[in-house]
């Protein structure tokens, strides 16, 4: 008897108490906060990071205001107080990404109090949506989140207006005032506005269904003049007053031109939109599987949580939140206010000329399209599945695929930021400091999440000591360029040809130089990052073919011995125990024409586990070997090169060639040079 009177009062408190906030925060720890201890900063985390680090937070509002200035006055609390901790915000970022899940979660409460259940499940969905991979990107989407929250905020303070009959008052006042701020901090809310004469609509019709048509149509109208009025500012501000560095208003030239013509790339664009964001977007959940190796430890990590979650998912619905029958009806309003809130989601980034993709870093823009796509693919399982056990048991296979599919995503932000501290713990050992006003070029790096801008602002951070700032532009001098020519060339990089000036923009900071002080260089991993030889590379077949024809302009003479770097939290002490450590000491050193530290060097890398990935790393351990006199350790690592692949005997025989005319001639050069001319039949 004691046990079924404490079940029944744990009953009618639970029912008392919606718990369902908490269990929701527990599943976003869960989802995106298992290796959040692995995790750093991605993409332009960094370059506001290290506006932060070099300006203070001012200089962070400062670049932020220059296209969204609410935007910058969110971020001034968070870059306050979280510092320069990767983990402090990876978990700001999931509770933001909660806060705007739970805002959501409460929105459509308020617009359909009487489907909590179907309401959850539907909020399920959107904490997993895989359409949206950039969740780890955690200093730029930490404050899209809050923006995010504050506007489903809005709508649900707007619904419970409406229900009241509230039209103009000091409170509908602050919600409109609210959703502009939103809008015009975060551009992608902005087409979600549009819902909003619907969902009035919706609520007049089901509170007065007696009514006739042109009494809802202008009750409607009345409800929504002053969001209407709002969005219209919104819209004049955004096309004529501010100018956007990456969402200017592109598409007004051609309304004007040919509006007929326009208008059909809207739609088409809108249907393309549709389909990315629904049947794209959750096609890719089963993507991991074709990955899957049950001897990696993250696999049976994957397998395990889609297991757990498939189970629990199954409990909570037969157990807890059971949907028992079938509202048609209710279904019928899900499919078309889905539909229109995926066209309307899309209509900010057409006028952007933008398209948002699955890809990275495309798949941000389908964020505005999570509300309805969860709600189309939601009910499409509730009106085709009619026995609820295989609804019960479809949405726990696609939500616990999403779930791990989430968690893949995350071990690929693991291994990307692992690439990253690799990269710039080589660019320091080979770098020990720099010249200022120095470009360092290349094709593009092998970091899926990280831009040359990205990398500009660390490679800024480690060799920058202080930033000259120019009165009459209000920007600060930027040391260091790092360019990407795949992104760049012919854009912000004219060419590569010498006396080229560049002049590049980056937000509050401004570089002025010119390929007279450039530096090639390329990573193609497992090999070593490569500060290209002028003398060696343009026969380099791992060099960009492109890249070859400009070796002679890169300038190894920028680089200095002598260390000067700042302390960044992610550079470990040195580490002497791999390939790639000794390879760029005796680079540096070979750069300088120390030969007996090449050699010493290479008597410790040539007897370590580890090896060369790049039949070049052996290079400045040859021109060590022939320049101390020891031909035969010479002739053999550079036999072993030319084996690698005939594609090496231009840079083979060019460099042996060198190193004859360089060197001193002795006894065993003669006979050494005679084996190689044997062995190369060099032209």
């Amino acid at each position: 008897m004691k046990v079924e009177t404490y079940k029944t009062k744990m009953k009618k408190f639970l029912q008392k108490h919606d718990f369902y906030p908490v269990l929701l925060f527990l599943l976003c720890l869960s989802v995106f906060g298992l290796f959040v201890p692995f995790l750093g900063f991605y993409w332009d985390d960094f370059p506001y990071l290290w506006f932060r680090h070099a300006a203070g937070v001012s200089g962070v509002m400062q670049a932020l205001a220059l296209d969204r200035p609410l935007l910058a006055a969110v971020y001034w609390l968070p870059m306050s107080i979280l510092g320069e901790t990767p983990l402090a915000w990876q978990l700001a970022a999931i509770l933001a990404r909660w806060l705007f899940t739970w805002s959501m979660y409460a929105f459509l409460k308020n617009l359909w109090p009487d489907k909590l259940n179907e309401i959850k499940l539907i909020t399920l969905l959107a904490l997993v949506f895989p359409g949206f991979k950039q969740q780890w990107v955690s200093v730029i989407y930490t404050h899209v989140f809050i923006v995010f929250a504050l506007y489903f905020f809005s709508l649900r303070l707007f619904i419970s207006f409406i229900r009241k009959g509230e039209r103009f008052s000091i409170h509908v006042l602050g919600a409109v005032l609210l959703s502009l701020i939103c809008m015009t901090a975060v551009e992608y809310v902005a087409g979600l506005e549009l819902l909003r004469p619907l969902i009035i609509f919706y609520l007049i019709a089901e509170s007065s269904p007696a009514s006739k048509l042109t009494q809802k149509l202008g009750q409607t109208f009345l409800y929504w003049l002053p969001y209407l009025l709002s969005f219209l500012v919104f819209l004049f501000y955004r096309g004529f007053v501010v100018k956007s560095v990456l969402y200017d208003v592109q598409q007004l030239d051609s309304l004007e031109a040919n509006p007929f013509a326009a208008l059909w790339d809207l739609v088409t664009q809108l249907l393309r939109n549709t389909y990315t964001s629904t049947v794209r977007v959750w096609s890719q959940i089963f993507s991991p599987l074709n990955s899957l190796d049950l001897t990696t430890l993250f696999s049976k990590v994957y397998l395990g949580c889609f297991l757990i979650i498939l189970i629990l998912s199954l409990l909570l619905i037969f157990k807890t939140h059971p949907i028992r029958k079938m509202d048609w009806r209710w279904a019928k309003n899900v499919v078309f206010g889905a539909i229109c809130s995926l066209f309307f989601a899309g209509i900010p980034f057409w006028a952007a000329n933008l398209v948002p993709g699955i890809g990275f870093p495309a798949d941000r823009m389908l964020l505005p399209f999570l509300l309805g796509s969860v709600l189309l693919i939601f009910v499409i399982f509730y009106m085709l599945a009619k026995p609820r056990w295989l609804f019960s048991l479809l949405f726990s296979i696609f939500f616990a695929f999403s779930f791990a599919f989430q968690l893949n995503i995350t071990n690929t932000f693991r291994n990307d930021w692992d690439d990253f501290k690799q990269f710039f713990r080589q660019v320091t050992w080979r770098i020990p400091s720099l010249e200022k006003n120095t470009l360092m070029v290349t094709d593009a790096l092998p970091l899926q999440y990280y831009s040359d801008n990205s990398l500009t602002s660390v490679f800024n951070w480690i060799y920058s000591r202080s930033f000259q700032k120019d009165v009459e532009s209000n920007t600060y001098s930027l040391p260091y360029l790092i360019n990407y020519t795949q992104s760049r060339l012919g854009h912000s990089l004219a060419n590569l040809d010498a006396n080229t000036m560049i002049n590049h923009n980056y937000r509050i900071f401004s570089f002025k130089g010119s390929t007279n002080r450039m530096i090639i260089f390329y990573h193609q991993p497992p090999g070593c990052v490569h500060i290209v030889d002028p003398k060696v590379d343009f026969y380099n077949p791992l060099l960009p073919a492109f890249l070859r024809e400009y070796v002679q302009h890169s300038r190894e003479d920028l680089i200095k011995s002598e260390k000067d770097q700042k302390e960044i939290f992610f550079i470990t002490e040195e580490s002497d125990d791999s390939w790639c450590y000794y390879y760029q000491k005796a680079s540096l050193a070979a750069a300088s024409s120390h030969w007996d530290e090449v050699v010493r060097l290479g008597e410790i890398a040539f007897n370590l586990d580890d090896y060369p990935n790049d039949a070049s790393e052996r290079v400045p351990f040859i021109k060590g070997y022939a320049h101390t006199g020891e031909w035969t350790k010479a002739l053999e690592l550079i036999w072993t090169t030319a084996q690698v692949s005939p594609l090496y005997k231009p840079m083979v025989c060019h460099l042996w060639q060198t190193l004859e005319q360089e060197t001193s001639p002795s006894l065993e050069k003669e006979k050494v040079l005679d084996q190689f001319n044997s062995l190369m039949d060099c032209p």
